[in-house]
């Protein structure tokens, strides 16, 4: 069986999640509870990862203050740090990028893009119990199984 991951790397709400090329398998690992050691093992213990996506974050959030943008870009930039280490590719992609790879509409709010990546992610893997913590990391590796099996 062959494995994708996607990482959201909030340092609150981020999530790694992998899954099998056909979803009948995941796994995820919240980082709110996470080092960047325990990802690096986690991912490791996929035999078979084939690719992954990573969720590039920029320094300019509206609404958010410098502390909380500080620590997102730092985490980010530790999820890097673990997916060089890998011996997988993976990609740096904005959010922006890839919501329009999987063919999600423009939100005008954060509200209202939460909803739809978590119907997209449910119509995708209707057997996954999709929360908000998690929904993401599941799109990015969903994106991650296109990118990695063309």
């Amino acid at each position: 069986m062959t494995f994708y991951y996607g990482i959201d790397p909030g340092p609150r709400s981020g999530c790694v999640c992998v899954i099998s090329d056909f979803g009948e398998t995941f796994e995820f690992l919240l980082l709110r509870d996470s080092t960047p050691a325990d990802v690096f093992d986690f991912l490791r213990g996929f035999e078979s990862l084939r690719g992954g996506v990573l969720e590039d974050v920029g320094a300019c959030r509206p609404g958010q203050g410098l502390g909380s943008q500080s620590k997102l870009i730092l985490n980010a930039g530790e999820m890097k740090g673990v997916c060089s280490c890998m011996t997988v590719p993976f990609q740096f992609i904005r959010a922006l990028t890839w919501r329009k790879m999987l063919g999600l509409a423009t939100a005008k709010s954060t509200a209202e893009r939460k909803k739809l990546n978590k119907d997209l992610a449910q119509r995708l893997y209707p057997d996954i119990p999709v929360t908000a913590d998690k929904v993401d990391a599941l799109l990015l590796a969903h994106a991650a199984t296109q990118l990695y099996t063309r």
